[in-house]
């Protein structure tokens, strides 16, 4: 039975192959066009998880402003996970990293422009909009 299925499907092939190949092409194509939404979607699924993983908040801090006292406060806040104390050396060093090559004209500066402040991170249960902006107030 498979044979002559098989035999039947060669003989229509050799006696009009222009439907078969035009079928042929139409098919592959549509598994193309599924294949490159499928990739462009799972894409930008990894690409959303990323951003969602890196969700922190930066408080900058007057420099009168004692970093303990801060700190302990924010703890106590529901959703916090971590809270950094970033310097005003530190932060224009990470601005160095980031900028690279376009870091020179950082040398150009008198004093360093950018404050001390603060990298809180939060835990995942709380990375809704609603919870940061909670924890931001």
């Amino acid at each position: 039975m498979i044979s002559f299925i098989f035999k039947e499907s060669l003989r229509g092939i050799k006696k009009k192959p222009l439907p078969f190949f035009l079928s042929t092409f139409a098919f592959g194509l549509c598994l193309l066009i599924i294949l490159i939404f499928f990739l462009l979607t799972y894409n930008l699924f990894l690409s959303l998880k990323i951003a969602y993983d890196k969700i922190e908040i930066y408080a900058f801090l007057d420099e009168k402003v004692s970093f303990s006292t801060i700190k302990d406060k924010i703890n106590l806040i529901d959703g916090v996970e971590e809270v950094k104390y970033i310097s005003k050396d530190e932060a224009l060093k990470i601005l160095k990293e980031e900028l690279k090559e376009e870091a020179s004209f950082l040398d150009a500066l008198e004093r360093n422009p950018l404050p001390p402040s603060l990298r809180i991170r939060i835990s995942p249960k709380a990375k809704q909009v609603a919870e940061i902006k909670r924890i931001e107030d």
